[in-house]
């Protein structure tokens, strides 16, 4: 993506600390305003929070980027797109996009007489596919383990079981 020429078409400056915020959220999206500063700052050492800050409500003012509210979590922020519903995983809080029709949701609400939808956000809560995988086929030893640790680490949890499961079937059958 041409960050400057797009920054540009929504009449913002094209600046150092907005074409790197754009590229991060890009790269990686779905990130609070915090894990942002952090990506950001080793190769930035006079950036700011306050400049992130600043930076991202011009962004979500001009439509470029968009804050999404997370209940009991702090909002992440992600580069504007084509509308679309979020799911949360309960495990690792990971964020993923899902593709929705808004116009088939719309369409499905009784709103009250007179209201009128302006815009929302869909924001399910569950399991991602990774998560969802790890409790399957560790369910045993992983149950009530894994919630709130990122996939790395339940990754590493199940590489080291199956390491453990293989050198335990190359032990029983050398003894054979």
């Amino acid at each position: 993506m041409d960050y400057k020429t797009f920054l540009n078409a929504s009449k913002l400056k094209a600046t150092q600390p907005r074409l790197q915020l754009m590229a991060l959220l890009e790269q990686r999206g779905h990130l609070t305003i915090e894990a942002i500063y952090q990506s950001l700052k080793p190769d930035s050492p006079l950036l700011s929070l306050s400049t992130v800050y600043n930076n991202l409500i011009a962004l979500c003012r001009n439509k470029v980027v968009r804050e999404v509210a997370i209940a009991g979590s702090a909002e992440v922020y992600e580069i504007a797109k084509a509308e679309h519903a979020h799911l949360i995983c309960k495990q690792c809080g990971e964020v993923l996009d899902l593709e929705c029709s808004f116009s088939a949701v719309k369409d499905s609400l009784k709103l009250p007489r007179g209201a009128k939808l302006e815009s929302g956000d869909l924001v399910f809560s569950g399991v991602c596919a990774k998560c969802a995988d790890a409790h399957d086929e560790n369910y045993g030893e992983t149950h009530g383990e894994i919630y709130g640790k990122s996939h790395a680490e339940i990754h590493d949890k199940i590489h080291a079981k199956n390491a453990r499961n293989k050198h335990g079937a190359a032990d029983q059958a050398s003894r054979l």
